[in-house]
């Protein structure tokens, strides 16, 4: 278990206890609460975290300025909290990122941008190549049970995101049961520009399942 991990649930599990020592006072002072005050003190009464991470590939073995790819939902919502790539500059090294996303898969809008909406953008700091390097923003994506999502991640320098040659554009590369990624493409730039495909997303979604 990551300490990105570790760090959400020991801040989840003090929000749990406050509220039932604020539970525990309320109803020593004599306060005659509601089910609903009762249950909007608790957090709602969705209480659950069940943080999990799929890995596509660290593989490597080829190279582009970014990726798009679909992912697809299985039978409950999810919710994206962080992902990581797979940078080929030295570590240490810093470079310029953006990521966005789209309701429907990537295919047939690679070069429409205003099919799609930022997430986020930052500078990246490299752990180096073949090794997971944490994007610089909290992803913070709901995805629809059942649903498919286009992603598309790219670096806006000249420093290149390592990715791994695909088989079958849009075929399952990985799947948990809760998520699937999809082989894509690999992109060029200027952002929103095709370099090949198939190609496949090389990287850690970090999500929870119990939303």
């Amino acid at each position: 278990m990551n300490q990105r991990t570790l760090k959400t649930k020991s801040v989840r599990r003090l929000g749990l206890l406050i509220a039932a020592i604020i539970l525990l006072v309320l109803s020593a002072c004599g306060e005659d609460l509601s089910s609903e005050e009762a249950q909007a003190i608790s957090g709602g009464g969705n209480s659950a975290y069940c943080p999990q991470t799929i890995t596509s590939t660290f593989v490597g073995g080829n190279g582009g300025y970014g990726n798009m790819f679909d992912v697809v939902v299985g039978g409950s919502n999810l919710f994206i909290e962080s992902m990581d790539v797979n940078d080929n500059n030295a570590s240490g090294i810093t470079a310029p990122i953006e990521m966005y996303y789209k309701a429907g898969s990537y295919f047939g809008n690679e070069t429409n941008s205003g099919a799609w909406t930022m997430l986020g953008s930052g500078t990246i700091t490299s752990n180096g190549p073949g090794v997971p390097t944490p994007l610089p923003f909290a992803v913070n994506l709901t995805l629809t049970a059942g649903q498919v999502y286009g992603i598309y991640i790219t670096k806006t320098d000249s420093t290149i995101l390592d990715y791994t040659n695909g088989t079958s554009e849009l075929s399952v590369y990985a799947d948990d049961g809760n998520l699937s990624i999809l082989e894509g493409i690999g992109t060029n730039l200027p952002i929103f520009s095709v370099l090949a495909r198939p190609r496949v997303w090389n990287g850690n979604i970090h999500y929870n399942y119990c939303v």
